[in-house]
């Protein structure tokens, strides 16, 4: 393993994205889903990214990159066209430490982004460290077929539990025996079904 796996919040913290077209579209829109502060700065926006500046949901800066873009930023996507710019973006971030992502440019790179697969909050990532995107999409598919399509339902039902039990199950072992129980066992079924007044019952039982 080369790289290590994390999760990174961002809910409330500023990211900045570097280009105007449709791979910086698309870091813009995974770091708002995120709950991030979107800052844009490219001299002119694609019709995705017009869109998101004109609902407000980014803060557009219509010039170019400058070293200074990167204060205050947790992380940095660079998504320009130029390669030249890239660059740029990638030794400013660096040189601020601030977490940098050049995309498709690993070696300018601190991060890399995985395929996704988003059964919110249970979320899937999977990477080749950027060596064969294709084969993370193609992993990512597959998963996405394995999994059930109420995963995420399945999820919230648990957390909805979470301060009740732990109340009612003090010791942490027994805790995860009677939680493995429920996600692997005939209430993990009830609510993936759709029948989540019964698995209520028993989970209550």
């Amino acid at each position: 393993m080369e790289q290590l796996p994390v999760w990174l919040s961002l809910r409330g913290r500023s990211v900045l994205v570097v280009g105007g077209g449709e791979k910086a579209a698309a870091k813009a829109r995974l770091a708002l889903t995120a709950g991030a502060k979107v800052t844009v700065v490219a001299p002119a926006l694609g019709a995705e990214m017009a869109e998101l500046a004109r609902s407000g949901l980014i803060a557009h800066h219509a010039r170019l990159f400058a070293s200074a873009d990167v204060a205050n930023a947790t992380v940095v996507y660079g998504a320009d066209e130029n390669e030249a710019v890239g660059q740029q973006v990638s030794d400013a971030a660096r040189a601020a430490g601030v977490l940098v992502n050049i995309v498709d440019r690993p070696a300018l790179s601190d991060f890399s982004m995985p395929a996704i697969v988003d059964r919110g909050p249970v979320v899937v990532g999977i990477s080749t460290g950027g060596a064969v995107p294709a084969l993370a999409a193609a992993v990512r598919a597959r998963i996405e077929a394995a999994l059930p399509p109420r995963l995420s339902r399945l999820a919230a039902f648990a957390e909805s539990f979470r301060d009740a039990i732990r109340a009612k199950i003090s010791l942490g072992s027994a805790r995860l025996r009677f939680w493995q129980r429920v996600v692997s066992g005939p209430i993990a079924e009830k609510v993936l079904s759709g029948d989540e007044a019964r698995a209520h019952a028993d989970v209550l039982q």
